[in-house]
């Protein structure tokens, strides 16, 4: 019986552009809770519509300093309670550290007492009948950490994504009290089992309270049309222009499938700091009818783009991933996928299936070969039919939000 509220700690969502997957997961919450509210940290002028039913709480960013030197000085103040003072100690002992992880910590220790002041003084006089779940392994994990001490009847869950879980991947290459603040909680559900294995590997913990929910991307009106013979083939990718993507590697790919005579055109869908150099390279490798960058557009748009415009091959190159929505997208209408076996990629692309896997470092020649191996192949087709059944069997919104959400309410 739905008795339950789920209280959701998020990023921006419903703000900004950000977090758009969490928007899809949201009404499989709802079947199993009473209530549902989102509690964002930050906000911006773009708000997006919620799934019916769906509350929002802005009450945690008003109790927030303003300024960031104020949130610093703030978490400065309290470094020298013992937990925190440990961690410091902690941060001292590693190799490499920059001022830009001190920063991080002190920001951390401002933001987690906030929030564990904000659940304390306002969410639990509304109820214990509740769970609290942070979409990110951030400093949310570690505020519910620090109200459990003093609450232990609390239900406290995470997802765990990419920058939120390894370290290399992390902003300053440091998360803060890692891995207490997962050991804490009720549950922790990483998106990929190479996500789980990292965490045992890297901080020689069972991680018991660890449990696989994997994402998932929402049945689509049909499948990709099919190529057809004579036209150009068409490729596409969909990230940001950023240096962990590096999309420089498709456009030196596409220059080499260029001087080979290959007739196609690759559109790019995101955008990001590296917008103006890459724009500037992909002019000054490729004729201008070749490549369309689309700039950042909505999951919705995206999804539409491919049931209107057939599409070959999707690219990735990045260097560090979870597991790519961008890649369940593309499966979910029957588009293969060329990308190295970075992170849970290896997951979801099975090599000469529903796509091909490059080297972890590959060089734009490396790219070009696969897309050709691919495109090439007699049996081309079945690399479409093998995408669609992978995202059919393992990345269906409805079956993988389903069986998370009632988990979810399991635990209260």
């Amino acid at each position: 019986m739905k008795n339950q509220t789920l209280y959701i700690f998020t990023h921006a969502y419903p703000f900004g552009y950000g977090e758009p997957f969490l928007h899809a997961e949201l009404p499989y919450l709802k079947k199993e809770f009473e209530r549902v509210v989102v509690i964002p940290t930050n906000s911006d002028e773009h708000k997006r519509t919620m799934p019916a039913g769906i509350e929002l709480d802005l009450r945690f960013q008003k109790i927030l300093l303003k300024t960031p030197v104020g949130r610093f000085l703030s978490g400065l103040g309290q470094l020298f309670s013992s937990e925190n003072f440990r961690e410091a100690k902690v941060l001292m002992k590693k190799s490499g550290t920059t001022g830009y992880a001190w920063y991080k910590l002190m920001n951390t220790i401002y933001y987690a007492k906030a929030l564990e002041v904000f659940v304390r003084d306002f969410l639990i006089p509304q109820g214990q009948n509740a769970v609290y779940y942070s979409y990110w392994g951030s400093f949310h994990t570690v505020g519910m950490t620090w109200s459990k001490k003093n609450h232990p009847e609390l239900k406290t869950v995470c997802r765990l994504h990419r920058s939120d879980l390894y370290e290399y991947a992390a902003s300053g290459r440091y998360i803060p009290f890692r891995p207490g603040d997962l050991q804490a909680l009720d549950k922790i559900v990483p998106i990929a089992n190479e996500g789980l294995d990292y965490l045992k590997k890297t901080y020689q913990q069972p991680f018991a309270n660890a449990e696989i929910h994997r994402l998932g991307v929402p049945d689509q009106p049909g499948k990709n049309p099919d190529p057809v013979a004579g036209f150009p083939h068409h490729f596409v990718s969909c990230s940001g222009l950023s240096e962990v993507k590096r999309v420089h590697l498709i456009i030196h790919a596409m220059a080499e499938l260029h001087k080979q005579g290959l007739e196609f055109k690759w559109t790019h869908f995101g955008d990001g700091p590296l917008s103006t150099e890459l724009k500037e390279m992909a002019k000054n490798n490729l004729p201008e009818n070749k490549v369309d960058f689309r700039g950042q557009m909505s999951n919705r748009n995206v999804m539409g783009f491919y049931q209107r415009n057939s599409v070959d091959l999707f690219l990735n190159a990045s260097s560090s991933e979870g597991i790519p929505v961008s890649i369940m997208e593309a499966f979910s209408v029957g588009i293969p996928v060329v990308a190295p076996p970075v992170g849970g990629i290896r997951e979801i692309v099975d090599h000469q299936k529903n796509g091909y896997l490059i080297d972890v470092e590959p060089s734009p020649a490396d790219i070009a070969r696969a897309v050709l191996k691919v495109i090439k192949n007699p049996d081309y087709s079945s690399f479409r039919e093998s995408a669609y059944k992978k995202w059919e069997s393992s990345f269906r919104a409805k079956t993988n939000f389903t069986e998370f959400a009632k988990m979810m309410a399991n635990l209260g």
